[in-house]
């Protein structure tokens, strides 16, 4: 299990409840601390816990064995070493004051991490860069801590924060000022360290050039334009291959690097089995 104490502290301001499962999921990373603290050793499957992100006022400096700071990175899947498997830990990090603190909610306090997946060297191993729903003062910070050594951003496949929302890109609505919405320059530039056949995916629904954010059509008209500039793709998982007739949006990792898979669409709108239903893959090439 790996969690980030700050989203749930930070949850109980206004507007920034937890649902259900979120609440069983902050009782369930309790008690794996507790039981940490508790045995500190021979913890087995079932009650491990990396702790993502330091808390507040020294409350992780007891279990600092569990915790993975920002600008760490993990090599272990539940206590044991991997070769082929990286996570280089890019937020969530502290508040720098009590007024910067007080703007942060769950959102911004969300798990980034560019994970290195592959069977040969980190340099060669494909990078997804996954960012939670992070919002454009976390891009902000990140870019403004990374922007004199870009590597940890890069990337090969990107998982667009929030679903594809506006604001992760800009303070700005863009539903109330329309095209006069400005653009962050550093959170669009800590977004946009793609490397060659770079591919940007929202995991959200269809989306339609209307107000709806998320998923917000213009934050997919920035990240085409980031894609095209790494000779790359942007997908949206809702109208992947169609609306009508979606199938997963898979990926595969293998010596080559990363593959998309595409696949064609059966009758009922699923995906055709074996063999026969892969229409081709997309090689994603490593390199800058």
């Amino acid at each position: 299990m790996w969690s980030s104490p700050l989203i749930f502290r930070r949850s109980d301001k206004k507007n920034h409840s937890l649902c259900a499962d979120a609440k069983v999921w902050a009782k369930e990373a309790r008690r794996r601390v507790k039981l940490f603290k508790d045995k500190k050793i021979h913890i087995e499957d079932g009650d491990r816990i990396r702790v993502i992100g330091e808390d507040i006022d020294g409350k992780t400096d007891d279990i600092q064995q569990i915790v993975s700071k920002a600008g760490e990175t993990i090599t272990s899947i539940s206590g044991l070493h991997e070769h082929n498997f990286s996570a280089h830990v890019i937020a969530p990090m502290l508040a720098e004051d009590a007024e910067e603190d007080e703007q942060l909610g769950k959102n911004e306090s969300s798990i980034i991490i560019n994970y290195s997946i592959g069977y040969s060297t980190e340099s060669k191993a494909a990078r997804f860069l996954s960012g939670g729903d992070a919002e454009v003062l976390i891009w902000e910070k990140v870019w403004g801590k990374h922007k004199n050594d870009v590597s940890p951003l890069q990337y090969n496949l990107l998982s667009t924060p929030h679903h594809c929302s506006w604001h992760t890109l800009s303070y700005d609505s863009s539903s109330e000022m329309k095209d006069q919405a400005k653009v962050s320059n550093d959170a669009h530039s800590a977004l946009s360290q793609t490397l060659l056949g770079a591919i940007i995916v929202a995991s959200s629904k269809e989306i339609l050039n209307n107000e709806d954010d998320p998923p917000s059509y213009r934050a997919k008209k920035e990240y085409e334009k980031i894609a095209k500039q790494a000779s790359g793709e942007f997908w949206s998982v809702g109208s992947y291959l169609s609306a009508d007739n979606q199938v997963p949006l898979i990926f595969e990792v293998s010596t080559g690097g990363l593959k998309h898979i595409v696949r064609s669409t059966g009758g009922s709108g699923s995906a055709s089995g074996g063999a026969g239903g892969l229409m081709g893959t997309t090689p994603l090439h490593h390199g800058s």
